[in-house]
């Protein structure tokens, strides 16, 4: 709870981290006078600090190669006779999701809402959301899993709060970049294919090493 109500406390000062990070990374790739920090609200009423890029559009040969690329790709999972698994599903609904994107851009691209600075905000705004449940998650689960272990618990807990803001930190910076470097026709695939799911993934897999070490000292009369 105490970490719950600093981060909430500090939004715009974590977000300045972030955004300041991403910066100095991305103006050595980058124009610096293309690379802007703003200032915008958040829903809390606290102001957090995102990063703004020119937005760049698909051209129409882009698109048709995205989209013949997809349904290929769609070809060899049948093919393959993948798509009843855990990977294929995902991999198909990835599929799905930038064919849908593919083909708004090829029929009404003009009409497309969003530029790299709503994208840069609403993930900002998505990783402060992530976080706070994260943080919440973490310390339920990990909290109340057996008893003593106190010491390795905490670093648990620390550990995943740190890997999430790095590895946040770090594809923040790599989609802003691929969304400049190629189009704004990634950016549905981005936030919603490998966005928060590769959170879940990551959290559930570090939760799963510290259960079987758990278990382990169980097994071996540690506790």
């Amino acid at each position: 709870i105490p970490l719950l109500v600093l981060l909430v406390l500090s939004v715009d000062e974590v977000t300045n981290l972030l955004s300041g990070i991403g910066y100095r990374i991305l103006i050595e790739v980058i124009p610096e006078s293309n690379v802007w920090v703003i200032t915008k609200e958040y829903l809390i009423g606290d102001n957090v600090k995102c990063i703004v890029l020119p937005t760049i559009y698909p051209t129409f040969s882009a698109i048709c190669i995205n989209l013949g690329v997809c349904v290929v790709c769609a070809l060899l999972l049948k093919l393959f006779k993948v798509l009843g698994k855990p990977l294929g599903i995902f991999t198909l609904f990835g599929l799905v999701t930038h064919m849908a994107a593919c083909l708004f851009f090829l029929f009404a691209q003009e009409y497309f809402p969003y530029k790299i600075e709503d994208y840069s905000f609403s993930y900002i705004s998505q990783q402060i959301g992530l976080w706070m449940i994260f943080i919440v998650l973490a310390g339920l689960v990990i909290g109340f899993m057996g008893e003593g272990g106190y010491v390795y618990k905490t670093i648990t807990f620390f550990g995943i709060m740190l890997y999430s803001f790095v590895f946040g930190t770090i594809r923040y910076i790599l989609y802003l970049y691929i969304l400049y470097r190629i189009s704004t026709l990634y950016m549905v695939l981005l936030f919603f294919v490998v966005g928060p799911s590769f959170d879940f993934a990551y959290f559930v897999a570090l939760y799963a090493g510290f259960i079987n070490r758990t278990i382990k000292e169980y097994d071996y009369g540690k506790r």
